[in-house]
C-alpha cells in the first residue's frame, strides 16, 4: 500500500469486497491456469484497513519456462484488477477521502 496516490499523502486505505470476491477470484485463477503453461498459482487479495507499507495483493506462479509465469501473472493481475468486485476506500493526509471501485 503506497502513502501516496494522484500527488496526495494518503492515511488510511480500506477494501471493501462483495461476498462473490472469493469465487470471483477462483475462477479468473482458473481460468489464467488453463490458458498458461502454469503449475501452480496462488493469489491474495487482503480487505479491510490495510496499513501503509503492507501488502494489499500478492500473487505467485509456478510454472516450468519463466516466460509462460510472467505471462500468466501479468494476465491475472490485469484481471483481478478489471474483474474482481472490490472497492477502495483512500484517505487522505489532507482530511479528504476518495472511493475508488477497481472493478
Amino acid at each position: 500500500v503506497r502513502n501516496h496516490d494522484g500527488g496526495k499523502g494518503v492515511h488510511v486505505l480500506t477494501y471493501e469486497i462483495h461476498p462473490s470476491a472469493g469465487q470471483e477470484i477462483l475462477r479468473i485463477t482458473q481460468e489464467t491456469s488453463n490458458k498458461f503453461d502454469v503449475v501452480k498459482v496462488a493469489v491474495a487479495h487482503r480487505y479491510g484497513q490495510i496499513p501503509i507499507g503492507q501488502t494489499a495483493f500478492a500473487v505467485a506462479i509456478s510454472a516450468h519456462h519463466r516466460e509462460s509465469a510472467f505471462e500468466a501473472c501479468q494476465a491475472l493481475v490485469n484481471r483481478v484488477k478489471a474483474e474482481l468486485p472490490i472497492w477502495k476506500h483512500q484517505v487522505f493526509t489532507d482530511g479528504s477521502d476518495e472511493w475508488v471501485n477497481t472493478a
